[in-house]
């Protein structure tokens, strides 16, 4: 089965994501690797490229492995030559070309369905009310900046140095749905749909969905309720915490405050007492006009 244009684009995304591809040190033979929990993406990628592997390793049995070794990787590899966009993941791939006697490559511009591949391995979709989120994420940055030339958007690090890129606003929906085009991972496919449906951006596909939905959007509107009243609380309680710390660290600084205004209005009584002639002289300050 010859692979179109789109798959492979589709499947070079998703090695860059969730793949490897380089030369074992042991006895140089060309790998190439996928892993993923689910094994229907391994499924679709073995129906188009012959010669795999596919397995659960003893030590991650919950995690599905597709491998390929030696001149079962060529085809692979003609492949990620023609789309490769990360350089990451561009430095593995030429050293497995040179050991198959076949050209170097170079980086190339992603397109929807390198996107999508590359989003079924490591992306992520969520709702918030009526917003809908799609995010990548990653740690070399190169990957994401070339993403982010083409399709826009925005990167952002976390406090774990993990890159995020978010598209725009603008454009989320419609890449997400071009993302549903590629359903070889149902379940992540199929909670993209949900989220679409739930930010009112797809209608629901039966009546028994319908009632679903309904359900889940009113769970989610509780949920967010509960949550916007557990965020106004706590902020009450460091509104409270932090009055409570000013008032301890700043009472001294008051009392001091308090017992020099004391003395002072003291002073000024026995000055008027002792100086009463001077202060009679003094002219009387005009009285304030009642309203």
């Amino acid at each position: 089965m010859e692979a179109a244009v789109t798959d492979k684009q589709f499947i070079t995304g998703f090695a860059e994501g969730d793949g490897h591809v380089g030369v074992r040190n042991t006895d140089l033979t060309i790998i190439v690797s996928f892993s993923q929990q689910k094994r229907e993406v391994l499924d679709y990628i073995s129906s188009l490229y012959s010669g795999g592997h596919l397995y659960l390793p003893h030590h991650q049995k919950d995690n599905w492995r597709l491998y390929y070794a030696g001149t079962h990787c060529y085809e692979l590899l003609r492949t990620f030559s023609k789309y490769v966009v990360g350089e990451s993941f561009l430095e593995g791939l030429n050293t497995a070309l040179v050991r198959a006697n076949l050209l170097t490559t170079v980086t190339h511009k992603p397109s929807t369905a390198w996107l999508a591949g590359f989003w079924y391995a490591d992306g992520t979709c969520s709702s918030t009310n009526a917003f809908f989120h799609l995010s990548l994420s990653q740690k070399a940055p190169s990957t994401l900046e070339a993403v982010q030339r083409t399709f826009g958007g925005s990167i952002y690090k976390t406090a774990r140095n993990i890159l995020h890129w978010k598209p725009e606003a603008t454009t989320r929906v419609s890449l997400a749905l071009e993302f549903l085009k590629f359903p070889h991972l149902s379940e992540k496919a199929e909670r993209l749909r949900r989220n679409l449906i739930l930010t009112g951006h797809l209608p629901p596909r039966n009546k028994s969905e319908e009632c679903e939905v309904y359900e889940l959007r009113k769970d989610h509107q509780a949920n967010e309720r509960e949550r916007q009243h557990s965020e106004d609380s706590t902020t009450h309680e460091k509104r409270l915490t932090y009055q409570r710390e000013y008032a301890k660290q700043h009472r001294e600084q008051r009392q001091a405050y308090n017992k020099q205004e004391r003395e002072q209005r003291c002073r000024v009584r026995e000055y008027i007492k002792e100086h009463s002639e001077v202060v009679a002289q003094l002219p009387k300050a005009k009285e304030s006009r009642q309203c």
